[in-house]
């Protein structure tokens, strides 16, 4: 009898460690990730795969906000604000970091994601 209740204890702490890690709304992937899937385009040429044009190889605009903003992580949110304008929307849901919440505030181009407890806001990273 003991072991059944052993037995049974361990499996309710095991099923308390994965309900846990299940906190957090499921997302789409953005836009500007890169695929590290299998035949996915990784730069890497082919034999069947003909040479970049100079067209093509043009470099990527740079979104001087968004590098404003990513190197403003680990700051308070309102400096952001300050420094780019007000998002063109937010939203929020509760954390599974602490008892505050995680933001998501979107801006044109990227996104930046934060956490934000009382009086403070975090910003934690963005995308």
């Amino acid at each position: 009898m003991k072991k059944c209740k052993n037995l049974i204890l361990m499996l309710l702490v095991a099923v308390m460690l994965f309900s846990l890690c299940a906190c957090g709304a499921s997302e789409e992937k953005p836009a500007d990730m890169e695929s590290v899937l299998p035949g996915a385009e990784s730069g890497v040429e082919t034999e069947d795969q003909a040479p970049n044009s100079p067209a093509e190889e043009a470099e990527p605009e740079v979104n001087e906000d968004k590098a404003l903003a990513e190197s403003m992580i680990g700051e308070e949110v309102s400096k952001l604000i300050e420094a780019i304008g007000e998002p063109e929307s937010a939203d929020y849901a509760g954390s599974c970091l602490g008892p505050g919440e995680d933001g998501e505030l979107h801006y044109d181009g990227f996104t930046v994601y934060t956490y934000k407890e009382g009086d403070s806001e975090i910003i934690q990273n963005v995308l």
